[in-house]
């Protein structure tokens, strides 16, 4: 299989370093690729990743207003002790 002649005036972007390893490897080895693909698909299927990332980003969430009462409180301390000198 060719790729189609690019015209040497061609305004198509280039395509990112990974893109084009990618491809090379594709064309270098299909079958690897297409079962490495396989099963990643299938890993991903089968565990919850969806339900992890959103425990994730639920638990963070949850820690941010305590998080930020602490940073603001550091931050009144420091100016109360600014003032103090």
């Amino acid at each position: 299989m060719s790729e189609p002649q690019k015209s040497a005036g061609s305004s198509e972007p280039k395509k990112p370093a990974l893109v084009e390893r990618a491809t090379a490897e594709v064309r270098r080895e299909p079958v690897k690729t297409v079962a490495s693909a396989f099963v990643l698909g299938l890993i991903l299927s089968i565990f919850p990743i969806g339900r992890v990332i959103s425990a994730i980003v639920s638990l963070g969430l949850m820690l941010l207003r305590p998080a930020l009462m602490v940073f603001g409180a550091a931050k009144l301390w420091d100016e109360f002790g600014k003032r103090e000198k």
